[in-house]
């Protein structure tokens, strides 16, 4: 087998799904949001220490110094948007969308439970361009997004700062993503927090503003 490496820069489009309570997509209208438009994604890895086993001798020295090994737990994702989409809001933090006809145009936060899921997939271009006829992308897949919240904002003379933060569950064994060309193996395996991929998968048309109608063959 031959290795393949990849130095990725920048972030050219992120896909946001909508999933129910299982971490299934929620295939159907407004599920779906595609975009090119985002500051950036920060990711912050958590781990729990191993314990350490440590018993002394009476001379001081150690009779038993052992450490557990460390158990990574999840990922704290934090989105950045360049502008607020209603829907997208809806979709990641389950705040209540308010409409005019078919169109989101706002939102209500309300007190309570936060149990919106939602799946994120990032591309980022590979730095060597001349890669032949296929160009070649990185792809990161967060299959399964909760408690997803909004970060502290300042109204200001400025633009406007928008982030919301989610952690990540383990992935639905049963995530998919729309088209019959994968950017990597799915389903994920069970436990799965976080995929990469080096693929040649064309990354997904944007979509605009708004949620549009998920389909996954």
């Amino acid at each position: 087998m031959v290795a393949d490496c990849i130095a990725p820069i920048q972030g050219t489009r992120a896909r946001i799904m909508r999933l129910d309570s299982c971490g299934a997509p929620v295939t159907g209208a407004g599920s779906l949001i595609v975009i090119d438009g985002f500051v950036q994604a920060a990711i912050s890895p958590q781990y729990e220490d191993g314990t350490i086993y440590r018993k002394k001798k009476a001379d001081g020295s150690n009779c038993v110094n052992r450490k557990a090994p460390d158990n990574f737990e999840r990922d704290q994702v934090t989105f950045e948007f360049c502008s607020i989409d209603p829907d997208a809001m809806a979709i990641t933090t389950g705040a209540t969308l308010v409409t005019s006809g078919s169109s989101g145009t706002g939102f209500w936060v309300k007190e309570g439970a936060q149990v919106a899921r939602w799946s994120l997939e990032l591309w980022q271009a590979d730095s060597a361009t001349c890669t032949g006829a296929n160009p070649r992308y990185a792809y990161w897949a967060w299959p399964n997004l909760a408690a997803a919240r909004f970060s502290d904002f300042t109204i200001e003379d400025g633009v406007l700062a928008w982030s919301v933060v989610a952690f990540s569950d383990a992935a639905n064994t049963t995530w998919n993503v729309p088209g019959t060309a994968k950017p990597m193996t799915l389903p994920p395996p069970a436990l799965a927090h976080r995929g990469f991929n080096i693929n040649t998968v064309p990354p997904p048309a944007v979509t605009g503003c708004g949620a549009q109608t998920l389909s996954i063959p």
